[in-house]
């Protein structure tokens, strides 16, 4: 019964907190009133009874109105003054001013001031005290008028009783139902805020990073070309322009690529396709790229890559392995070596690169995975924009893997990689 009320009612994402209460109004309303239907029979009010029917009926055209046809303000303005009217004539029927009929009136107030917008408060106020003070006025110039009457003294009380009851457990439902709604809706907004004023800082991040870091290759760039234009240079000189152009470039790509890519998973999200990897041609596919870059700076770059297949996503992979050994021959030294490695472990493959470092130990902390770290630079002043390894983190746990490092004691880090492994194959 709880599971059929609470799909009457209707879910947190389909309709506002206002709406929500007013369906629980109609619904314990209607049981609640359906119930008291046989002791207003018992009791000899007839006449009441068929008006409570006749309030189940409505109320129920009322929900249907609301819940499936989604004509919320109609349906609560329709109920609010088919109510109000109803009770005033039910006045008339129930015993007047001694019926247990100036509860019901009052507790209609309470669920009308609840489910109605503050700019029509004033106006269910003044009609409900409408619907109180007229009947009362007629029956005391014209007590004639109260058609309806107890059979006896014991009906009267049964009447009072039964109608307390039933709005005392209204409003022990209700009350608790709107105050946890309320705290759940506060909740969820301060959530809310929380959530958008960290994509507010994110977003700040990215522009702060389009204008600072991108600008800084870019003009290096500027500053080559006008040199060429105003100088000839020898051969030699000539080579170390154009060197420094691609080292500037290729700077520039890979900042753009790290935040074109994070800016468009934070947009529109990354739909993960996983598929089998042979790990020896994804290091392949990008050895002669790393081997230049590394030779440049006089470093050792060693593969010991063992003949594995792995679940996951290649572009994502890709992208994950190229941040890591961009970022160990970015911060290791001149002649230092690093090496990429691979092995078995549990049903699943680790993948480790290891770098010298630049000579002194280097204590990292969590912080490098997340969007707020600094930008860092690299032994020959290459700088990165931060977001290398927020991506490798995202990457690496939407393929069901995890990313750690391991400061080396020495000199240098070793960055690992766990992902699953192709249990068919190896």
């Amino acid at each position: 019964m709880r599971r059929y009320l609470k799909k009457l009612i209707g879910l947190y994402d389909q309709f506002p907190l206002q709406i929500r209460i007013y369906h629980t109004f109609c619904c314990l309303t209607i049981l609640a009133v359906a119930l008291i239907i046989p002791f207003k029979y018992y009791v000899g009010l007839h006449a009441t009874a068929l008006l409570a029917t006749l309030l189940v009926i409505f109320l129920g055209f009322a929900l249907w109105l609301s819940r499936v046809k989604k004509r919320h303000k109609l349906s609560i303005t329709c109920t609010a003054l088919f109510v109000n009217l109803l009770f005033c004539a039910n006045y008339f029927f129930n015993g007047g001013v001694v019926s247990s009929e100036i509860l019901i009136i009052a507790f209609s107030y309470f669920a009308i001031l609840t489910i109605t917008s503050p700019a029509e408060v004033n106006l269910w106020t003044l009609a409900n005290v409408l619907c109180f003070l007229f009947p009362m006025t007629i029956e005391y110039f014209y007590p004639s008028v109260i058609i309806g009457t107890y059979a006896s003294s014991g009906g009267l009380f049964l009447d009072m009783i039964c109608t307390y009851l039933i709005v005392i457990g209204l409003m022990r439902v209700i009350v608790p139902f709107i105050i946890n709604n309320y705290n759940f809706a506060k909740m969820s907004a301060e959530i809310r805020a929380i959530n958008l004023g960290q994509i507010n800082e994110e977003k700040n991040k990215l522009i702060s990073m389009i204008s600072h870091d991108i600008r800084t290759p870019l003009s290096n760039v500027q500053t080559y070309l006008e040199l060429m234009m105003d100088k000839d240079f020898n051969e030699a000189e000539s080579e170390a322009i154009r060197e420094g152009l691609l080292n500037s470039t290729r700077q520039t790509l890979e900042m753009l690529d790290n935040i074109l890519l994070l800016s468009k998973n934070q947009l529109v999200g990354h739909s993960v396709a996983f598929d089998v990897i042979n790990l020896h041609q994804l290091f392949e596919s990008q050895r002669q790229l790393f081997q230049n870059i590394a030779e440049a700076k006089a470093i050792t770059l060693e593969y010991l890559i063992e003949p594995l297949d792995v679940i996951g996503n290649s572009e994502m992979l890709h992208l994950v392995i190229r941040n890591l050994i961009s970022n160990a021959v970015k911060f290791t030294s001149p002649g230092g070596h690093v090496v990429v490695s691979c092995y078995s472990n549990a049903g699943n493959c680790i993948i480790e690169v290891k770098d010298s470092g630049i000579g002194v130990p280097v204590e990292l902390d969590d912080s490098i995975f997340e969007l707020s770290a600094a930008p860092t630079y690299g032994t020959l002043n290459e700088k990165g924009a931060g977001l290398g390894l927020v991506l490798c983190k995202e990457y690496i746990e939407k393929q069901k893997g995890k990313i750690w490092y391991q400061n080396n004691p020495v000199s240098g880090t070793s960055f690992f990689i766990q992902i699953p492994l192709n249990q068919a194959l190896n």
